[in-house]
């Protein structure tokens, strides 16, 4: 008999199995899996929500946040080469995926499934992306002179480094209504707060140079450490469970129908 397999994350797999009275899906760890044991070949119920809790954190810490610490310490390992960009180009669009779970529902211009009834916000995706960073980031935004340079650098962030990296494969120059003003992004390390935000006259020229910088280890530890708070926040409370379940179910039925099943002998 065989079983038709899906890895979901690093260390899970969805098995689709036939019995007596049809398809059966069950949760398994991988063999390789550091806790795996003999019972594990039961599995369990793929549509468990605390199952599903665990194959999202370990998707998430598994195949972003540790690829990304690989990349900021690659300069330990090869001398002057350094993978900070990459890093933070790998982590930035989860500061919207965090908001999403938590809120339970999607973006207003977020695709859907017919017949959905997963609660649609009135907000896009930019404000998803904009509240989450706002809640990440209060350390250092508190840093800031007031609520309007706050707001100010997070749109830089998400204009210039979230769509700059998903639209043009780098960071991009934002249209700001200060024409005055020029805003520009730097990412650097070597310093303990995740993100800065700098004021500075042009050497020629009468506009003002405003600077965001993303210190990428500090910023990347931070978004990762938000996201164990809040796995361990959902695993305690039956409504933000149930928030992030509704998301969860909604997501797997878009992608099943694109992901296909490999089969291999068991």
């Amino acid at each position: 008999m065989s079983d038709s397999i899906i890895q979901v994350s690093p260390n899970y797999e969805l098995h689709y199995k036939e019995t007596n009275n049809g398809t059966k899906t069950v949760i398994k760890k991988r063999k390789s899996h550091k806790e795996y044991d003999e019972h594990d070949e039961e599995g369990e119920d793929f549509n468990d929500a605390n199952v599903a809790v665990n194959i999202c954190e370990d998707r998430i810490m598994g195949w972003f946040f540790e690829p990304a610490q690989i990349l900021i310490d690659f300069d330990k390992i090869a001398l002057n080469k350094e993978y900070d960009v990459a890093a933070v180009h790998l982590i930035t669009p989860l500061i919207e995926v965090l908001e999403v779970y938590k809120e339970g529902q999607k973006p207003s211009n977020a695709r859907t499934i017919p017949g959905s009834e997963l609660p649609r916000s009135g907000d896009g995706s930019g404000q998803f992306f904009q509240k989450s960073a706002k809640k990440i980031f209060t350390r250092s935004l508190s840093q800031l002179r007031s609520n309007t340079e706050r707001d100010f650098a997070i749109k830089i962030l998400y204009g210039g480094c979230r769509c700059g990296f998903a639209h043009q494969g780098y960071l991009q120059l934002i249209p700001v209504p200060d024409e005055e003003t020029k805003p520009k992004i730097v990412i650097a390390r070597g310093k303990p707060g995740e993100l800065s935000l700098t004021y500075k006259q042009e050497e020629y020229g009468s506009k003002e140079v405003c600077t965001l910088t993303i210190y990428a280890k500090p910023y990347i530890e931070q978004i990762k450490k938000e996201f164990k708070q809040f796995f361990k926040d959902t695993r305690s409370s039956q409504p933000k469970l149930n928030k992030f379940h509704r998301v969860w179910k909604e997501d797997w039925e878009m992608k099943r129908g694109i992901v296909p099943p490999v089969s291999r002998s068991m």
